[in-house]
């Protein structure tokens, strides 16, 4: 059965609403996520981090079908006129722009990060046996791609572009052996 709920702090009684198809399982990831100190909600998570999850409760606001939890949802957004709600609409953040100045705050705490080896180890082993992703068989989709791009060369500014981006790159004997291979299986399955 789905579910409106709403997470309330009790030491200043504000609240967030949201849906779920399985309560458990949502409740579950809110916890984790504000434990771990990335909640996508900012106002959640800050409030988690001065008050602890103590002072938090869960609570079944209504059961109804998964057809109507946008509506119910709704509903309760502006009968509780909840704090910690980021966007104004229910059912997802569709309808909620960032600012320009959030948007450019984002951008520059991005800049110039990268992953250290163990969180690229962690991540591909993650996406191992992901139908979408890594692991997954693609040749339907690849050949699919060759037929539609059959016929079409790229233009001299594409071939151009691809050229300045590989500039300087100095490529292995393995790596160039090992691009041979994946060319001439490539164009073998004609």
């Amino acid at each position: 059965m789905s579910v409106i709920y709403a997470i309330i702090n009790i030491v200043n009684d504000k609240h967030y609403v949201g849906q779920a198809s399985d309560k458990i399982k949502r409740f579950k990831e809110h916890v984790k996520c504000l434990k771990g100190g990335y909640h996508f909600n900012r106002h959640l998570q800050r409030s988690y981090l001065n008050y602890g999850l103590d002072n938090f409760i869960f609570i079944v606001l209504e059961k109804c079908n998964l057809t109507e939890l946008d509506e119910r949802e709704q509903y309760w957004i502006d009968l509780l006129n909840p704090e910690y709600n980021i966007a104004p609409v229910a059912g997802s953040m569709l309808n909620y722009k960032h600012t320009n100045e959030a948007r450019a705050n984002m951008s520059k705490a991005q800049l110039g990060k990268k992953h250290s080896e163990e969180t690229r180890r962690k991540r591909a082993a993650s996406l191992i046996g992901n139908k979408n992703s890594v692991g997954a068989d693609k040749t339907i989709q690849i050949e699919a791609m060759r037929i539609a791009t059959k016929g079409n060369p790229k233009s001299a500014e594409h071939r151009a572009k691809i050229a300045k981006g590989n500039r300087g790159k100095i490529i292995s004997d393995e790596t160039k052996r090992k691009m041979s291979e994946a060319a001439k299986r490539r164009w073998n399955t004609a």
